[in-house]
């Protein structure tokens, strides 16, 4: 007897599409403790050594890698882990007033930039298929949250805004002293991946990313008496 694996989402087809069916298979394999067998459901099929008969389907199983003479299959942890090693792209923040300047009790508002290297949201990471049993694996990462440090203890977030400017910004921060301080935005990135062109399949983890700093200087603004 022969066996062979399919992902349990092969109903996924351009004539009939149906993404949920990988959802689900990813789904079935996880539960609130962890990860169990390679993380996705595998559907078993079986017919005698050197026959050409139809596949007879036996059962589904989380453990596709322990099935005789399967074919090796990639993991839902090896994803994860690929996930994780993403060369991201990091989310500076600016203000305005501009040149990060700014007055105690003023308004000012937060908006995020993003750096030229490394991923940002939207952009997709296509894994060397060396590392992933020759097939082509897919990472898009999604922005789960940011959190805004605003250097003098307070924060805001998390937040699925990348802020903006006067007068429809909806990050703002008042500085309650003067001086200088190093503000940031650390980002929660979550993702999606695919195998091989299929659907996209929520990955179920997330990564957060420390921003570089930013220096806000702060002045504290003087009357002046004009005659």
């Amino acid at each position: 007897m022969v066996f062979q694996v399919r992902i349990a989402c092969e109903s996924n087809i351009a004539a009939n599409p149906d993404p949920a069916a990988c959802q689900r298979a990813a789904a079935s394999c996880q539960t609130s403790t962890g990860i169990i067998g390679i993380g996705f459901l595998y559907e078993i099929y079986a017919r005698p050594q050197g026959s050409t008969e139809p596949w007879r389907y036996l059962g589904s199983t989380c453990f596709a890698d322990q099935v005789p003479g399967a074919t090796p299959t990639v993991s839902l942890a090896q994803i994860i882990n690929a996930f994780h090693l993403t060369p991201w792209a990091t989310a500076t923040v600016s203000t305005q007033p501009e040149g990060n300047t700014t007055l105690v009790g003023l308004p000012t508002y937060a908006r995020i930039t993003w750096s030229t290297s490394g991923y940002e949201p939207g952009e997709i990471d296509t894994l060397d298929p060396a590392t992933m049993l020759g097939l082509t694996v897919q990472i898009r990462p999604r922005v789960d949250h940011y959190t805004y440090v605003f250097g003098d203890g307070t924060t805001f977030g998390p937040t699925h805004s990348d802020g903006g400017v006067w007068p429809t910004g909806d990050v703002t921060h008042a500085y309650p002293t003067p001086g200088a301080y190093q503000a940031r935005v650390d980002t929660t990135f979550t993702g999606d991946f695919r195998i091989n062109g299929g659907p996209w399949t929520q990955i179920p983890d997330t990564v957060t990313v420390t921003g570089p700093t930013t220096t806000i200087t702060v002045h504290t603004a003087k009357p002046v008496l004009v005659h």
